[in-house]
């Protein structure tokens, strides 16, 4: 590779990260603040251009919009959209970081963003919740499934590429962080999902079976269902109904997903100090802490707080942690490495020269001014999931939930007319997303 083209590379990927800023996202947070779903979609598609890279960001833009359009009930389009997310991570899935040429030089940004661990979870949940809906069930059920099996590989998912950064890196002299293990092994929600979809179904076996996974991944994932308590109401989603009653379930969406904040690190490579930037999570939690139940004007009852989103975020995170810190000091190892060759090598000519020259100063600027790290991540997936289920007969009913803090101040009351029938899963979803 001749240096001008070499140059001409670099210096469109400095300038690249250079020009990248913030998007600003308030319009759409008004939206939602405002609990104007539709106006939010159509606000993130107007501004698609100026909120996310056309080459690097279309899974964050799919996952953002496929979100925004399951709350404004368009369950379809949301479907589609989810879908391409998920389409495009499958593609992402392993891809190693000597195929980004940006990441090499630069850093983990001008990679094509893949999507963390807990979305490519959620998408099938939310696209579970498409389809009941729809009234499909069967593809409700695939969804499950689907997640299900994505984190039963969560285990494995990284250790391939660990092992192939560590090797590098100890090459190199330089101890890999150990990739800390993740206790997330399975959603109390999307079992939640399964027990209303079997009931419905009549088949009561399998149903239980959801019922029994919900209470064991509760039970047994203190990390993330610690502080929750099994929900009263399950006791009663498996019995028969009263005479003339059948089973009202809600779900209840409150908050936002974690955030990314970058943080920088150093190391000493021979004399240089180099500087590493990793991405850490961090939760925005909720306002919400109790949502109340009317039907019809009279108080049914409170949901039960069943599952923190926001919970199996952090933990499922802590493995890609790992990946992402080694493979950033393979990038800052062979920085340092190129600019001690460069140093060394004699002038044997002019090029030769003008290369070292090159590679030196990259690697100086690069380790400060250009390592960052990579704080994308979706914006509109919720912190934690309610549930709760009543007896109600058949027919038009008025339902409000009331969303409110740990105080009693009411921060968001949600009315609709449902009709609940006698065949089918009765399923209410609201969000408060504050």
């Amino acid at each position: 590779m001749r240096i001008s083209h070499l140059v001409r590379i670099a210096f469109s990927l400095f300038l690249f990260t250079s020009c990248v800023s913030f998007a600003d996202y308030s319009i759409i947070d008004a939206c939602l603040f405002e609990n104007d779903y539709s106006e939010a979609v159509e606000t993130l598609k107007s501004n698609s251009r100026l909120l996310y890279s056309s080459s690097t960001d279309k899974v964050l833009h799919d996952l953002d919009l496929g979100m925004l359009e399951h709350y404004a009930g368009r369950y379809s389009e949301s479907n589609k959209t989810l879908s391409a997310a998920e389409i495009e991570i499958e593609k992402l899935y392993g891809v190693s970081i000597t195929e980004n040429i940006g990441a090499f030089l630069l850093n983990d940004t001008v990679m094509k963003y893949s999507g963390a661990d807990y979305e490519d979870l959620y998408i099938n949940l939310f696209k579970a919740l498409n389809y009941m809906k729809q009234n499909n069930d069967d593809s409700a059920f695939v969804e499950i499934r689907r997640m299900d099996n994505k984190t039963k590989l969560l285990k494995t998912k990284y250790a391939k590429q660990l092992s192939e950064l560590d090797n590098k890196n100890r090459a190199s002299g330089v101890v890999t962080d150990k990739m800390e293990s993740t206790e997330f092994y399975g959603s109390a929600l999307a079992s939640y999902l399964s027990m209303l979809m079997y009931r419905c179904e009549d088949d009561i076996s399998n149903a239980r079976v959801s019922r029994k996974a919900l209470e064991t991944y509760m039970k047994t994932q203190p990390r993330i269902y610690g502080k929750i308590p099994t929900p009263p109401s399950l006791d009663e989603e498996l019995e028969t109904p009263p005479s003339g009653k059948f089973r009202l379930n809600i779900v209840a969406f409150t908050g936002r997903s974690p955030v990314k904040y970058g943080e920088d690190y150093y190391f000493t490579v021979g004399e240089r100090s180099i500087k590493v930037s990793y991405p850490r999570m961090r939760k925005r939690g909720s306002q919400i802490s109790v949502v109340e139940v009317y039907v019809d004007g009279k108080k049914m009852g409170n949901l039960d707080l069943l599952e923190s989103i926001e919970n199996i975020a952090l933990e499922t995170f802590k493995s890609e942690t790992a990946v992402i810190r080694a493979r950033a000091v393979a990038r800052a190892v062979s920085r340092a490495i190129a600019a001690s060759i460069a140093e060394q090598t004699k002038e044997e000519d002019e090029e030769q020269s003008l290369l070292m020259s090159f590679i030196d100063t990259i690697s100086a600027i690069s380790s400060v001014l250009i390592e960052e790290a990579d704080t994308r991540i979706s914006h509109f997936l919720p912190a934690h999931a309610y549930v709760g289920g009543f007896h109600v007969g058949p027919g038009y009913h008025s339902v409000k939930l009331v969303f409110k803090t740990t105080g009693g101040n009411v921060v968001h009351e949600e009315m609709s007319d449902y009709v609940v029938q006698n065949d089918g899963v009765n399923l209410i979803e609201a969000f408060c997303l504050k």
